[in-house]
């Protein structure tokens, strides 16, 4: 993670627990309208932070605005955004702890270039059917969570292209992927941090 994107641990207090435990035995049809008036009381336990950048107004609004067209696959494809709050005049976004590993890691960096292909196609097209094209190459954006990638970082997108262009986009976004990915081991390699990756 960035220095200034924090794991917030979120301990609950007597009353959240009691409120939980009497929604629990809620009829079922009350639970979402519960669930809409008090969100706070059903955070999970972990989660990650992340600020407006000082002048970065648009990227926040462009994140806020991706999240948005991304509500279908939030949990799935990308991270959940429970909200935003703010602090000493800054706006953080509360975002799921995906867990899993960072592609731009030492553990994130195992994968042989033809399977991180497959995975980014399958995480970019989805991304795509809504209109969201991430710009920024880093494998620092996706995380590896129990066999599938995930995208996050969404500050820089593109919103507009056409239905020719996303194909172009598409494969040229892996390709620039893969070739940063593939340098990211050879020094990770360097640094003795990495087995070498013997590709055919």
């Amino acid at each position: 993670m960035y220095p200034d994107v924090l794991r917030l641990t979120v301990n609950p207090l007597g009353i959240p627990w009691l409120f939980r435990f009497w929604f629990d035995h809620m009829p079922s049809f009350a639970r979402p309208w519960i669930r809409r008036i008090f969100p706070e009381w059903f955070l999970p336990r972990s989660l990650i932070i992340k600020p407006q950048r000082k002048g970065d107004e648009e990227l926040f609004e462009t994140e806020c605005k991706a999240y948005r067209r991304l509500k279908a696959v939030q949990g799935i494809s990308v991270p959940i955004l429970y909200g935003q709050i703010r602090h000493n005049s800054t706006r953080w976004l509360l975002l799921e702890d995906l867990g899993g590993v960072s592609l731009a890691s030492p553990e994130g960096a195992l994968l042989e270039l033809e399977k991180l292909s497959e995975l980014l196609e399958e995480c970019l097209r989805t991304l795509h059917s809504f209109d969201v094209h991430q710009l920024d190459p880093n494998p620092g954006n996706y995380q590896l969570v129990d066999g599938k990638l995930k995208a996050l970082d969404f500050g820089d997108v593109d919103f507009g292209l056409s239905a020719d262009h996303k194909e172009f986009f598409l494969t040229t976004r892996i390709s620039s992927i893969l070739r940063y990915y593939r340098d990211m081991q050879r020094f990770y390699e360097y640094q003795g941090k990495l087995v070498p990756v013997i590709e055919n």
